[in-house]
């Protein structure tokens, strides 16, 4: 990880998954997109969050290679 690392806010996940707001939220909810981190302010309900960049990519490559694997599996 870089000393600078980039940091994801809902809207750049939106943008860059094509999923909406409450889908991202639902997949956090049941264990399947890692989860944000406060970026501090405001109240724990209300408060920024984020998500490391690295964090992302790898679930990205997780669903792509999860994807493959299925449809080898189907293939077969």
């Amino acid at each position: 990880m870089s000393n600078n690392p980039e940091i994801l806010r809902t809207r750049d996940l939106i943008n860059l998954l094509k999923l909406s707001r409450s889908t991202i939220w639902r997949r956090i909810k049941i264990g399947n997109f890692p989860k944000p981190f406060g970026l501090g302010g405001g109240s724990a309900i209300n408060a920024a969050k984020g998500w490391l960049a690295d964090d992302v990519y790898s679930w990205i490559e997780k669903q792509k290679s999860l994807t493959e694997t299925n449809k080898a599996n189907l293939a077969a």
